[in-house]
């Protein structure tokens, strides 16, 4: 795999964003999930050509980022992007994000529909947290706060992927975001709003990729985005979970380009 570039962005607020870079043409910008960090994708770029352009940032409190001193939201995160897509000079980048970088792909998309040259939302959704699930953060929030991160990502990580071959990966990730990292991204996630508005507006393709096994995100959500965005797609691949990056490296790099 062509060597990134590793390059560091310090936002108004003081966060200094990690980032990699792999210059190319028809450039990709991605997203990873909660608790992860760039190196979520590192098995899809392998399966990209390597004239591909991707910029991998990590997003604050997560890898090699810290936090600023404004208060976490998907906006905050977006807006943290699309420095980092300014700052490189990009032009109609394709944006592809997963899970938590799903709903920042979409906050992106809210404040820049006409940004990306087409739109990748993999395992999420864009409707706001209901309460079942803003309880569900909350248990998160108490369970890092008494046992700390490891305790957290031992109970959820093996709902997140189809194999245990990743549990060290997930592990070292989970740990780079570390404590503080995670509760700012939990409560983001708890606060986020609805998003539905905004995919009748995006006249790029969009392709909304689930896992057939994943138990965090139902299908019919991200049916939901295919069927509202006016040219967008579902695609389903067998045998993946919530992490498709993880489980099925080959066909989502193969769908991206």
């Amino acid at each position: 795999m062509t060597a990134f570039r590793e390059a560091v962005h310090r936002t108004a607020d003081g966060a200094h964003l990690a980032y990699r870079v792999r210059p190319g043409r028809h450039p990709w910008v991605l997203l990873h999930a909660l608790a992860c960090d760039s190196t979520l994708w590192d098995a899809v770029v392998r399966e990209m050509p390597e004239e591909v352009g991707v910029v991998i940032p990590e997003l604050r409190g997560h890898g090699a980022s810290t936090l600023g001193w404004e208060l976490p939201s998907m906006d905050r995160f977006a807006a943290d992007v699309l420095e980092i897509v300014d700052a490189e000079g990009m032009m109609a980048p394709g944006i592809a994000g997963v899970s938590m970088g799903g709903y920042i792909a979409l906050a992106m998309a809210a404040a820049r529909p006409e940004l990306a040259r087409t739109w990748a939302f993999i395992s999420t959704h864009a409707r706001a947290e209901d309460a079942a699930g803003k309880g569900a953060r909350a248990e998160a929030l108490s369970l890092v706060d008494r046992q700390g991160w490891e305790t957290w990502i031992e109970q959820v990580g093996p709902r997140w992927v189809a194999s245990n071959k990743h549990e060290v990966h997930l592990k070292g990730m989970a740990g780079r975001a570390g404590d503080a990292g995670l509760t700012v991204a939990l409560l983001a996630l708890a606060n986020r709003p609805d998003r539905t508005e905004v995919l009748p507006r995006l006249t790029q393709p969009v392709l909304a990729l689930a896992g057939e096994l994943d138990p965090i995100t139902p299908r019919v959500r991200l049916q939901e985005i295919a069927d509202a965005a006016p040219q967008g797609r579902l695609v389903v691949l067998p045998g993946a979970s919530h992490l498709v990056p993880l489980d099925a490296p080959e066909a989502c790099g193969a769908l991206l380009v």
